[in-house]
């Protein structure tokens, strides 16, 4: 695994990738360049769950994703960029999702461990951990500002989910979170999506 391959989901030769690329390579440094990436993956793509089929094009055209869409988005974007990037995998408490869904959904994940995807990029020779899954509109609801994923992002330090909410966590660093064959559905997306949409707009309760 060489973490800087493209792929029918990570497509980052597509045109709308190119512009967007154009349009964060302000200075042409790696530094500048990870940092521009993870907040704009962060706070520009809004959290929503889409297709699971959904290439990394799809996701900047859309501007919306789940945690996998958005890993996939900041590891395309680090890749083209010529920087290693990867993906990891760990389970998460349920707590991580309270209060942005609402109890009837809560219900629905409390039978299975939530899975939980987040990029990986090597900086300085290590493998340094980012998370922009929560835009920083819905961390400001739930209040979790003070979360390091949701601070001005240095370049350099880890900035995941705090540890206490990460129940386990996978050690390698993957190249691609699925097989192209293995690409799984969820169930309750439509009801998922209608509570984020109402929390936006200001009137979840």
């Amino acid at each position: 695994m060489n973490y800087l391959t493209s792929s029918n989901v990570i497509d980052y030769d597509h045109a709308v990738i190119d512009d967007l690329f154009d349009e964060l390579n302000t200075d042409n440094s790696d530094a500048t360049f990870v940092k521009n990436a993870f907040h704009f993956v962060r706070d520009s793509i809004q959290f929503e769950f889409s297709p699971f089929e959904d290439k990394i094009s799809d996701t900047a055209i859309k501007k919306k994703g789940q945690c996998y869409h958005k890993t996939n988005l900041l590891v395309g974007l680090c890749r083209k960029k010529g920087i290693k990037a990867g993906i990891k995998y760990s389970i998460i408490d349920i707590q991580v999702m309270e209060p942005v869904f609402s109890e009837e959904i809560l219900e629905l994940f409390k039978s299975e461990p939530i899975g939980h995807f987040f990029p990986a990029i090597m900086i300085e020779g290590e493998w340094v951990s980012v998370d922009p899954m929560f835009d920083t509109e819905l961390l400001e609801y739930s209040n979790r500002l003070n979360w390091d994923n949701a601070k001005d992002w240095d370049g350099n330090q880890f900035a995941k989910l705090p540890e206490s909410l990460i129940l386990s966590e996978q050690s390698e660093v993957l190249e691609s979170a699925f097989k192209e064959n293995e690409i799984p559905h969820n169930p309750i997306v439509d009801k998922m999506n209608e509570r984020l949409k109402s929390i936006r707009n200001g009137i979840a309760k």
